[in-house]
């Protein structure tokens, strides 16, 4: 039996937490979710996910200072992530970028659906 992908979701507005949540378990991954960077830090530390999907906008430490510690730490630094996000400027595009995001979602664009299917397909490359 192959093992399940361990997803980490990491944003402050717990409504679309739970949603995205219930479609990724839908699409058969375990899921981990975290309302800011610090928690979940700590969490991909621990649990070293096979992917995160992470917003950038949050309480504490937002998204940015997460990724640059992700990025930092050898435990965590090779997990793939996706940032999902209501920023929709360049500036913010390329940084995150440059920091290995995979992709650049604007939340308003994507679907739920999508956003998993994305998702799966940065998995299978």
């Amino acid at each position: 039996m192959p093992k399940t992908t361990i997803i980490l979701l990491i944003d402050d507005d717990q409504i679309l937490l739970e949603m995205y949540e219930q479609k990724f378990k839908l699409a058969k991954f375990d899921v981990l979710t975290a309302i800011n960077g610090n928690e979940g830090f700590k969490i991909a530390t621990a649990k070293k996910p096979d992917f995160i999907l992470t917003d950038l906008v949050m309480p504490g430490s937002d998204g940015f200072e997460f990724l640059s510690k992700l990025k930092r730490d050898e435990r965590t630094k090779n997990i793939p992530f996706i940032t999902l996000t209501n920023l929709s400027s360049e500036s913010d595009k390329k940084e995150v970028m440059k920091k290995g995001s995979l992709d650049y979602l604007v939340k308003s664009n994507f679907t739920p659906a999508q956003v998993v299917e994305k998702v799966k397909s940065k998995l299978k490359k």
